[in-house]
Parts: structure tokens; C-alpha cells; sequence
């Protein structure tokens, strides 16, 4: 599932984007942003632009005692940004739509 916000750009991690979310999340990056037993799978927070779309975080959504958890780690440039809540609202509309 791919999922376009007004800023952002969601889409599955890719087993070739580890060495990315590695060198732009750093020692940040929690190995279980990467597990695949999640609601759906890790999703890859990017940020479009005209050279290409920068790596902004992760995001996942899981169930824990029946509700729903939306997780979102961003890369340390996007910490403190307004991308995060919207990172955080595309995937909670993910989240309605996967049902």
C-alpha cells in the first residue's frame, strides 16, 4: 500500500532501503520498526522533492491488547518537525483504510 499525505510519501520498506534507514536513522533506529508481524508492514516516510525524495523516518501500525499503535521514529534532521504529525495522521488514515 502506498499512501501520498500533502507533504509526505508512504510506502512499504523494502528489504534494499535497510542500508538507507540505517545511515539516516543511526543508532536511532529500533529493530522493531522492522519486523514484518505488524498490522501491515513498515512503512518508509519520505519526503518528495525535485532531486529525488529524502528519507524522513518509519513508520509502523500494530495492534496492542486490541487497539491500534501507531509508531513513527523520525531521522534526527525531521525530529522536532510538523512532518512528524502528519507522518503520524497519514498512517492513522492507513489505518482506516486497511481496516
Amino acid at each position: 500500500m502506498f499512501f501520498r499525505s500533502q507533504n509526505l510519501f508512504l510506502r512499504p520498506v523494502w528489504p534494499e532501503d535497510r542500508a538507507d534507514l540505517i545511515a539516516t536513522m543511526g543508532e536511532g533506529l529500533a529493530p522493531s520498526a522492522l519486523r514484518r508481524d505488524e498490522v501491515m508492514p513498515p512503512m518508509l516516510i519520505t519526503l518528495p522533492g525535485k532531486s529525488g525524495a529524502a528519507l524522513v523516518g518509519i513508520g509502523t501500525l500494530s495492534e496492542e491488547d486490541g487497539q491500534l499503535a501507531v509508531q513513527c521514529q523520525m531521522a534526527p534532521g525531521y525530529l522536532d518537525s510538523d512532518y512528524t504529525a502528519e507522518a503520524v495522521a497519514a498512517l492513522r488514515q492507513m489505518a482506516l483504510l486497511v481496516g
